[in-house]
């Protein structure tokens, strides 16, 4: 993806139609929530402008747990990053609303 290439996460729907969630740059994982409890997803990811992206299915990540099982510790990490952020960008935003 280009470094200035930009995604956008938003809801598939909500009771005022579709809502843009954030912008998500280069580098960054879209799907990890799903990927992680094999459940549906819960938004939609567009593309402002054409990328490049990069598809692990659940078959292939068992592939390199196997075969390279350090490399697997690090997908893992990099996965569970966003939705960590999330958490604690969300219980910060709740901390100062109960000031």
């Amino acid at each position: 993806m280009d470094a200035d290439a930009r995604l956008y996460q938003r809801l598939v729907s909500t009771p005022g139609g579709r809502r843009r969630l954030a912008s998500i740059g280069a580098g960054c994982t879209v799907g990890e929530m799903g990927f992680l409890t094999e459940r549906a997803r819960s938004t939609d990811v567009i593309a402002d402008e054409d990328v490049v992206a990069y598809k692990l299915t659940s078959s292939a990540f068992n592939k390199i747990t196997k075969a390279r099982p350090h490399i697997a510790q690090g997908v893992l990490r990099s996965i569970a990053r966003r939705p960590s952020d999330r958490l604690r960008n969300a219980t910060e935003d709740l901390r100062m609303s109960y000031m």
